[in-house]
């Protein structure tokens, strides 16, 4: 028997339990999708109710088994709400140029391949969805996924154990992960110039990687990525493009390691495109040439290790670390500050020379109409 109550009851029960916090996400690594749910809720030892422990993680347990579902249905109701929203935020990346530019240019080099490819999908998919095929997904992906669950918190765990044994149990599945990187095929270098509507063009300039080793991975990629793109003002890109040239006001370079890919992207004028293409580029060469003052390499290890270091402090990113550790082979926290001091030049050499151009899509702002 249903006995999970409407949405409104859901927000109610969260604030009996003193504003315990119930959320979902869904994200990708390589070709697994995860998706997860949880809870934030207060240390018991702060609460005077006997049974708030146990209330909680019910809360939680409950909800999963007993979602809003009728006769093999998600609640028509509750569906067309979030259906609705959906709708909504499928089109907000078309808002901001630089947000369409990285979804368009990402379905432009990688196709067919789930690295191209949105999770939220597509207004098509999402029109010819119904409250039977949601609670059919749902309950196959109960019934048929890999499930951890994980804690953090300064807790009795073995209490914790005993507690989601009584409320939840899963018979374990057997299987061979999925692998946590895509492996595309590095393309040929080839360009895109895309009309649009948006008032800056965007410049985004793809780069493939090959396999890397772990210490590349989780040790030399972290620093590179600071000295080309991520150091403020004085990294390569920010210097070459916006302080020495005033070419821009925004630049930087994202990197997807379950993708094997890098893009550098930068919102400019038109006009400028040449010039900061070049620049670019020049950045990008003086890695491969090792063009970096071993004062810059040590000061950016410091502060990558500084970061490292309040993501210890953080319960979320901790346990992250460990989970994904455990999951995929992921460096821990403890490895990075034994790891990252050895980290050279001519490791960041190395790690360039494994970086191919493969593509340049610029996303073209509309021309100014003369009155």
């Amino acid at each position: 028997v249903n006995v999970c109550l409407p949405f409104g009851f859901l927000i109610i029960r969260s604030e009996e339990l003193y504003d315990l916090s119930f959320g979902g996400e869904v994200s990708r690594k390589g070709y697994n999708l995860l998706t997860s749910f949880g809870i934030d809720f207060l240390n018991p030892k702060y609460v005077n109710e006997k049974n708030y422990l146990k209330d909680s993680i019910f809360f939680l347990f409950d909800n999963l088994k007993n979602p809003h579902i009728e006769d093999n249905a998600f609640c028509k109701r509750s569906f067309d709400i979030i259906k609705e929203r959906l709708s909504v935020s499928l089109n907000q990346y078309k808002e901001r140029p630089s947000s369409y530019a990285f979804v368009e240019s990402k379905k432009a080099l990688f196709g067919d391949s789930i690295s191209g490819v949105r999770i939220m999908g597509d207004e098509r998919e999402l029109e010819v969805l119904t409250p039977s095929d949601v609670a059919k997904d749902y309950y196959n992906m109960i019934d048929n996924s890999c499930c951890d669950i994980l804690v953090i918190g300064d807790l009795d765990m073995d209490k914790i154990v005993s507690i989601i044994q009584e409320y939840f149990y899963k018979p374990s599945i057997v299987s061979d992960n999925n692998p946590f990187v895509v492996e595309n095929k590095i393309q040929p270098y080839h360009e895109l110039v895309v009309d649009s509507v948006y008032h800056q063009t965007q410049l985004l300039l793809y780069y493939q990687l090959e396999n890397l080793s772990y210490f590349e991975r989780y040790f030399v990629a972290p620093i590179f990525q600071r000295i080309l793109g991520n150091a403020g003002m004085a990294d390569k890109l920010t210097k070459s493009l916006r302080v020495d040239n005033s070419l821009c006001y925004t630049c930087g370079s994202s990197f997807y390691f379950g993708d094997l890919c890098a893009v550098f992207y930068v919102g400019l004028s038109y006009d400028n495109v040449p010039l900061a293409l070049q620049k670019m580029k020049d950045c990008m060469k003086e890695m491969v040439d090792g063009k970096i003052t071993e004062e810059f390499l040590e000061s950016q290890k410091e502060k990558l290790l500084s970061d490292i270091r309040l993501n210890e402090d953080n319960m979320y990113a901790l346990l992250a670390n460990y989970y994904f550790h455990d999951l995929s082979g992921q460096a821990l926290y403890t490895e990075c500050f034994e790891e990252i001091p050895k980290v050279t030049i001519k490791d960041i050499i190395l790690f360039a020379q494994k970086m191919h151009e493969s593509f340049l899509y610029i996303l073209k702002e509309k021309k100014n109409e003369e009155n």
